[in-house]
């Protein structure tokens, strides 16, 4: 991956990777005969290895749920916050224009089974990365959370760096 990204500038990546169909299916007969509820997938497995070893080795800016647990070292990490009811109705939202038979109180129970499957899996359940900027989202605009978000970054750039951190990332 690292070969094949050389000599290319992006500004975003995603990683992902296409298993064997016999793979998968093997994973999901296994998760389900044992009962591994909250365990990631094989493929999610591989998925964040991937891209944990191709942000090694480049600039990177990784976004995800677990990302402040896999990237301990960030120089900056950011842990985002919103209320149950504000996160259904914004995804709700999202939901509707593909789906028109998707009900608010479904789409609710679906991410508060997630957040519930995520805390307490056994392997790495989602927590609060130590350092990490807290940002409750339930009450401010996009708008407003790229604003503290951007603020953030440039002061913790700034400390870390200098005054001319800006020249030397070019």
């Amino acid at each position: 991956m690292q070969d094949a990204s050389a000599g290319y500038q992006f500004s975003s990546f995603l990683v992902g990777c296409i298993l064997k169909r016999s793979i998968v299916e093997r994973d999901d007969e296994i998760r389900s005969k044992f009962y591994l509820r909250g365990v990631d997938s094989v493929k999610t497995e591989i998925t964040r290895e991937l891209g944990k070893r191709f942000a090694r080795k480049r600039l990177a800016v990784c976004e995800g749920r677990d990302q402040g647990l896999l990237f301990k070292n960030a120089d900056i990490k950011f842990f985002f916050k919103c209320s149950l009811k504000i996160a259904a109705k914004r995804r709700f939202k999202e939901f509707r224009k593909t789906d028109k038979k998707i009900t608010l109180k479904e789409v609710e129970s679906a991410i508060k089974q997630r957040n519930y499957t995520d805390v307490t899996r056994a392997f790495m359940p989602l927590r609060i990365p130590p350092g990490a900027v807290i940002v409750s989202t339930s009450s401010i605009s996009k708008k407003e959370m790229f604003r503290r978000i951007s603020k953030t970054v440039e002061r913790k750039l700034l400390l870390k760096y200098g005054r001319n951190y800006k020249a030397r990332s070019r």
